[in-house]
C-alpha cells in the first residue's frame, strides 16, 4: 500500500473519514466505498492518488509547484 496524497494541494495528510461520514447509517459497510479527506485543504473524495514512497511523493510535489 502506498502513500496517498491530495490531488489539490499535494499534502500526504489524508485521513479515512468513512465511519464518521456514513455514521450508523452504513447498512453494508463492506460494500460502501472508503471516503478520505485531506486535513490540510479539506478536499474529500473516495479516490486519492498514491505513490510508493516518500521519495516519489517529493518528486510529485516538485513537478507540480
Amino acid at each position: 500500500m502506498g502513500i496517498k496524497f491530495c490531488p489539490k494541494c499535494r499534502s500526504s495528510e489524508i485521513e479515512d473519514i468513512t465511519e464518521t461520514a456514513h455514521g450508523e447509517l452504513m447498512f453494508f459497510p463492506h460494500a460502501s466505498p472508503r471516503l478520505y479527506k485531506c486535513t490540510k485543504c479539506g478536499f474529500t473524495n473516495s479516490i486519492f492518488p498514491e505513490v510508493k514512497n516518500k521519495k516519489d511523493l517529493e518528486k510529485v510535489k516538485e513537478e507540480f509547484k
